[in-house]
């Protein structure tokens, strides 16, 4: 709810809640008692929504806009991915915003350092904090690998395999040890989709966010971008890694949970632990 919309919705509420709070002094002998106190908890009411839609619009809207259970408390996208696809917008009633963020490659895990090591890692990062007078946001990001295009490759293979194997197995005169070597492919690429299947496997990863507030949309992406590169190369320099500028897929995977947790491959791990109960 815009602020001219707000402001009028108070004023309407609150004018009608006076009007039931003066009535009974006008007209409080011909309703009596009981209707005056009716008249004085209607405009109870009208003063209660009219402060609630005042501070509180956000709530109110959720329960006006409830269906079947659901609150819409707004049907408009939190964010859109800029044009170029380096950077989110979002955009506000007068101003737009928008933030890109820099992949930080990390090579080794902490794990396997030395305690000395790990203080010099530790300060290496603290260095990265102080490389920018623009305010950014550090995070580091556990997410399930999408291994969606490999699943699907293995699981064609294993069909088409396993066709050549019921061909070659309905043919009379087949000789043995061709069938044999054809059962072992099959044997081998149901094993690779059960090894893949059995494991989830995730991954770390790092990085930085930066955000910019612009007049247009164009100008507020091309700023967060400008210092997105400016943070990339400051800690490629400190890290002495290869940090850039994260684009499309790779910025949707540190704000979607769809990304992050990729569903087939999700699906494809409850199917295995299905089948597997179900064998038990």
């Amino acid at each position: 709810m815009d602020k001219n919309t707000k402001m009028f919705t108070f004023g309407i509420l609150v004018l009608v809640s006076l009007v039931f709070a003066i009535l009974p002094l006008i007209i409080g002998y011909a309703v009596g008692p009981f209707g005056s106190f009716v008249f004085a908890l209607v405009a109870v009411i009208f003063a209660i929504l009219a402060f609630s839609v005042k501070y509180y619009d956000y709530l109110v809207l959720s329960f006006v806009h409830m269906k079947k259970g659901t609150a819409v408390v707004s049907s408009d996208d939190p964010f859109y991915m800029a044009p170029n696809g380096n950077a989110v917008v979002v955009r506000g009633e007068t101003l737009v915003y928008a933030s890109a963020f820099v992949r930080i490659p990390i090579y080794e895990s902490a794990s396997e350092m030395q305690p000395e090591d790990k203080f010099e890692f530790a300060s290496l990062f603290a260095k990265v904090a102080t490389i920018s007078k623009t305010p950014m946001k550090l995070s580091v990001q556990l997410y399930i690998i999408n291994k969606d295009d490999y699943i699907r490759k293995i699981t064609d293979k294993l069909n088409q395999v396993q066709e050549v194997y019921n061909q070659l197995s309905n043919q009379p005169g087949t000789p043995a040890d061709k069938t044999e070597r054809i059962n072992g492919e099959v044997t081998m690429w149901h094993n690779l989709y059960d090894s893949v299947n059995k494991t989830r496997s995730q991954t770390l990863a790092a990085y930085a966010m930066v955000s910019a507030v612009g007049g247009t949309e164009e100008e507020a992406i091309n700023i967060a971008v400008i210092r997105a590169e400016e943070i990339a190369a400051g800690i490629s320099s400190v890290l002495g890694i290869t940090a850039s500028v994260a684009r499309e897929e790779e910025i949707l995977v540190m704000l979607e949970p769809d990304h992050m947790i990729p569903s087939r491959t999700v699906d494809e791990m409850m199917q295995y632990k299905s089948s597997e109960q179900t064998t038990v």
